[in-house]
């Protein structure tokens, strides 16, 4: 059987560190110690982020550059092109751009979105000629386009200007264009680089608006913008620190009354309820949006984001709902054959899953891996070729001590296309490259991934009472929030417990509650999902340690507090 997310006594614990000073705090402050905020401002300033904390855009090199090109073509109204990216994070993107040229009275730009699989990621040579047929003089990048050097040249060569906005590591040498904004630029002093394709977009709206409208309007814009930003932030899985933790919290509050029809009929299939938190944005609204490109055409998801009329908007909404039950039927066929493989790697004791089919759509290999590799805690390469037979699509997922970026760089020769990051990348790859590839990877695991032997671990913040865990609790914890990437929600051990009570719920029994009496007296009610089948399952009387989130469960109008168990183990006698 898999690693999964609740195994019991398989997991292993990882307690942090605390030092003695910290240990004496509150359990606020003794989580956000943990997650290196300490001191009075720091504090306030996570707890409490404001527009007004936001950096100035005109801190990146190329601002001015970019700025003065694009106002000089709504000067002369000139056709601008936006090229953005097929998920979540490139659609509000280009959105993003395009209600600052309705806000600014200019012409909607033409948009273009690459095909997953006709046009693959990024600016390239095609979309340049795209834009050029439709009379573009400018054409302006969002979170893409600092690896195009060969579509800049071409750019360049039909006397098209080019504005790149990306969020990406850039390559050695940059492509030509008349500016280039990326945090990851050697020597830009922007202070903050973990930004999203949305939020570097954001960064431009800023700086035109400084220098076309009174601070009044544009404080106006960028606040009701916050809807766009913090979709496409929280779905590109950027760290949630920094200016990223102000565009999600401002954001969550804005999407729920969005001046954006189409926004406001996504949340409503999507079915989020109220408050929002970051995970409906990353398991509700980005799946419906991502699943344009996945399995249609991205443009779906662009034109609900600029539709103005609430039916047309509804309808739109209601196709991508459509669109991601049968993405999720897919993903849950793909899953069973995939998970076969990877227990039948893992069980050989190997570094590297690599899975492949060529009947999977290109569209899900990627969720494919990222399942995988959450279940299993290995990196994994999930592939296939879309009944194409000489190109193989490849998706890669990652953990902890293996780099994705590294491992792409290192086969880069093997590749037709290839790219990523740390945690995650793609590549593309001729048929008959892939056996020599597949064994050379394994290699390259083996001699270069830092994994533990010893299975997934649980990285626990600190050891919880039972009369810590009460309604109180749970709502000075959310003053964390949004959890996510770079702020995990806190996971707590409740340890020597006494069970009093544990029966299986919900769909097939695939859900555990458990009661337990806690070391100091009290009765803790918690709940684990998705259990497999046989595992989790305790007598009254037993001894155990519960790993898990506390969190607040509405129920009838009433709020209640919830420990949601994430692992569960006997006690040693």
């Amino acid at each position: 059987m898999p690693w999964g997310n609740y195994i019991t006594a398989m997991a292993r614990w990882v307690f942090a560190e605390i030092p003695e000073p910290v240990r004496a705090k509150s359990l606020p402050l003794r989580l956000l110690a943990l997650r290196g905020v300490e001191g009075d401002e720091a504090v306030a300033e996570f707890l409490a982020p404001g527009f007004n904390a936001l950096y100035s855009p005109l801190l990146f090199r190329d601002m001015p550059l970019a700025v003065n090109r694009i106002l000089a073509a709504r000067e002369s109204g000139e056709t601008i092109a936006i090229v953005g990216d097929y998920d979540a994070d490139g659609i509000t993107a280009t959105a993003l751009l395009c209600r600052l040229c309705a806000a600014l009275g200019m012409a909607r730009p033409v948009t273009i979105l690459p095909h997953r699989i006709h046009d693959g990621y990024g600016l390239s040579p095609e979309l340049v000629e795209r834009a050029r047929r439709a009379g573009a003089s400018l054409i302006i990048t969002v979170d893409n386009g600092i690896s195009g050097g060969e579509a800049a040249l071409l750019a360049h060569e039909m006397g098209i200007d080019l504005i790149i906005t990306d969020h990406h590591r850039p390559p050695a040498e940059l492509p030509p264009a008349l500016a280039v904004l990326d945090p990851w630029l050697e020597g830009e002093a922007y202070p903050f680089r973990e930004l999203s394709g949305v939020g570097m977009a954001y960064k431009l709206a800023a700086a035109v608006l400084a220098r076309t409208v009174p601070p009044a309007e544009a404080e106006r814009f960028l606040k009701w913008a916050f809807d766009l930003v913090a979709i496409g932030t929280i779905a590109d899985v950027v760290p949630l620190v920094g200016e990223n933790r102000i565009f999600a919290k401002l954001g969550l509050t804005v999407i729920p009354v969005s001046k954006s029809a189409g926004v406001r009929a996504l949340a409503a299939v999507s079915k989020v309820v109220q408050p929002m938190d970051a995970s409906m944005i990353a398991y509700r609204l980005a799946p419906r949006l991502n699943v344009a490109g996945r399995l249609a055409d991205p443009a779906l998801a662009l034109d609900l984001l600029l539709e103005t009329d609430e039916e047309r908007a509804g309808l739109m909404a209601r196709e991508l709902d459509r669109l991601n039950a049968e993405r999720q039927g897919m993903v849950s066929a793909a899953m069973v054959a995939a998970r076969q493989t990877a227990e039948s790697v893992r069980a050989a004791g190997e570094r590297l899953i690599i899975v492949r089919n060529p009947a999977w759509q290109h569209g899900i290999v990627g969720l494919i891996a990222g399942k995988l590799c959450e279940e299993c805690t290995l990196p994994v390469i999930a592939m296939s070729n879309n009944g194409h037979e000489d190109v193989w699509v490849a998706s890669c997922r990652s953990v902890p001590g293996f780099d994705v970026s590294a491992f792409i760089a290192s086969f880069a020769h093997m590749f037709i296309k290839g790219g990523g990051h740390a945690a995650a990348g793609g590549f593309s790859i001729a048929a008959d490259r892939l056996a020599l590839f597949e064994e050379s990877a394994r290699s390259w695991a083996e001699a270069h991934a830092i994994l533990p032997d010893d299975g997934p671990a649980i990285q626990i913040d600190c050891e919880i009472s039972g009369r810590e865990c009460s309604l109180e609790t749970a709502q000075e914890l959310l003053q964390l929030a949004p959890f996510g990437a770079g702020n995990p929600e806190p996971v707590f051990a409740l340890c020597g417990a006494i069970v009093e009570a544990c029966r299986s719920i919900g769909d097939q029994g695939r859900h555990r509650q458990i009661r337990v009496r806690t070391r100091d007296g009290c009765r803790v009610d918690g709940v684990a999902f998705g259990v497999a089948a046989g595992e989790m399952l305790f007598e009254p009387g037993e001894r155990i340690s519960l790993a898990g989130n506390l969190g607040i469960n509405a129920w009838n109008g009433q709020n209640m507090v919830r420990f949601t168990i994430l692992d569960a183990r006997r006690d040693q006698a």
